[in-house]
């Protein structure tokens, strides 16, 4: 097609010559110029060409535009819908964001309220020991104060009882001394008291009447003689021992020894 539309252009381009120039020139002049001609017409055969496939291309392109410029709208409301998306999105990660701060802070409380409850067994668990072993002291520290405290009792016990048997071997002498003599040595008042802080209180009374008639004529065996001891199991933090004397001046004459533990 394009050679032919070359050719028709080269005829045209000789009919003009025709008229100024005679065939013969014409004739010459178209020799001269077909090789010229030929190359002209090759190059542009492919100038054609080129075009041809660039209109093409540049068609294809344009329809492909025209197309996309038809579906624009779609997409123009596709992109609202996907900022829409986006922006819901993004209220959707802050409130997710807000919530595992929220699970975090729990996770945390949780934790704290194990260890607390962890510490509260020990501190539980250390106390019960602590009492028990408080306990067991306390049972110890009683049974080592009653120890000492029947250990003292007995000291005092001894102790007192070597007084008393002190205090009745007097007694018995001055008896005999009596018996013997009819009469007893004025020794005046005597007093000794015993202090110890760990017996409880306790009473023992010791009482000894003697009657003479020194104007009868009794024999010394008539004469009375009353021996009263009073006590109990516990021995007396004080104990006081007062010997009475009189003059044998009147009849009667009563002579009394009395011992009272208070």
């Amino acid at each position: 097609a394009m050679s032919f539309v070359c050719c028709v252009v080269l005829m045209i381009c000789s009919l003009s010559l025709c008229r100024f120039k005679t065939l013969g020139d014409k004739s010459k002049e178209a020799k001269s110029c077909l090789p010229h001609c030929c190359c002209g017409v090759q190059q542009v055969d492919g100038d054609l060409v080129m075009l041809s496939a660039l209109w093409d291309k540049r068609r294809t392109a344009l329809a492909q535009l025209e197309e996309q410029l038809q579906g624009l709208p779609a997409l123009i409301t596709d992109l609202g819908t996907i900022t829409s998306g986006l922006a819901q999105l993004e209220g959707d990660f802050e409130e997710m964001e807000s919530r595992m701060v929220y699970l975090e802070t729990l996770c945390c409380q949780c934790e704290q309220q194990t260890v607390k409850q962890q510490h509260l067994k020990e501190l539980e668990s250390y106390k019960k020991k602590k009492r028990k072993e408080l306990h067991a002291f306390e049972m110890e520290l009683n049974s080592e104060h009653a120890q000492t405290v029947a250990h003292m009792e007995q000291l005092v016990q001894q102790k007192l009882k070597q007084k008393q048997k002190e205090y009745e071997e007097a007694f018995h002498q001055d008896m005999e001394k009596y018996l013997t003599s009819g009469f007893l040595m004025q020794r005046g008042n005597t007093t000794s008291t015993l202090h110890h802080s760990t017996a409880p209180p306790a009473h023992c009374t010791t009482t000894t009447t003697l009657q003479h008639h020194k104007h009868t004529t009794l024999p010394l065996s008539h004469c009375t003689t009353t021996s009263t001891l009073h006590h109990n199991t516990v021995p007396p933090p004080h104990c006081t021992i007062t010997t009475l004397h009189h003059h044998c001046t009147a009849p009667p004459v009563h002579y009394a020894t009395s011992c009272s533990w208070i």
